[in-house]
């Protein structure tokens, strides 16, 4: 499973991503109270997840500048506006009844839908195997230049 998180302000990748490289860029990762400790030296890299549609269609779904967690993280963050800096639609708002609650790569012409569980918005995904990395279609959620959620800016 993968969930959508705003709080989080750079997709975090692991248990169900596989890396695809690692930058020589490390961050410290602050919590959002100081009762827990900072993580410090997470590795910035590019990471890919498999994701099988009702329709019986199969993608790769490939993020880049995201944070490496490894198994520490057991369900992947992804950032929406992040994925909306490079131009993926992020439609997570349950109340909306002009989209279904999904990604949509309008190049691809390519709709992920996702459900709602509680308060999460999120998608079911798995590592993907050697071979469907080389043979599947990809949809890439975020760009491969530098993020810095900082300095971030969207029109309305």
């Amino acid at each position: 499973t993968c969930e959508i998180d705003s709080h989080a302000d750079t997709c975090c990748m692991g248990r169900n991503f596989v890396p695809l490289y690692f930058t020589k860029e490390v961050v410290d990762v602050t919590p959002f109270t100081d009762r827990y400790t900072v993580l410090r030296d997470v590795p910035v890299a590019g990471g890919a997840t498999h994701i099988q549609l009702d329709n019986g269609l199969e993608y790769v779904l490939v993020v880049h500048q995201g944070l490496w967690f490894r198994e520490e993280l057991d369900v992947p963050l992804l950032n929406p506006y992040q994925l909306r800096a490079h131009g993926v639609h992020v439609w997570d708002n349950p109340c909306n009844t002009r989209h279904l609650l999904s990604l949509y790569d309008s190049q691809l012409s390519l709709q992920i839908p996702m459900e709602m569980v509680g308060t999460f918005c999120s998608f079911s995904t798995r590592v993907p195997t050697q071979e469907e990395l080389d043979s599947l279609p990809c949809m890439t959620l975020t760009a491969d230049t530098p993020w810095n959620p900082s300095q971030a800016t969207f029109q309305l």
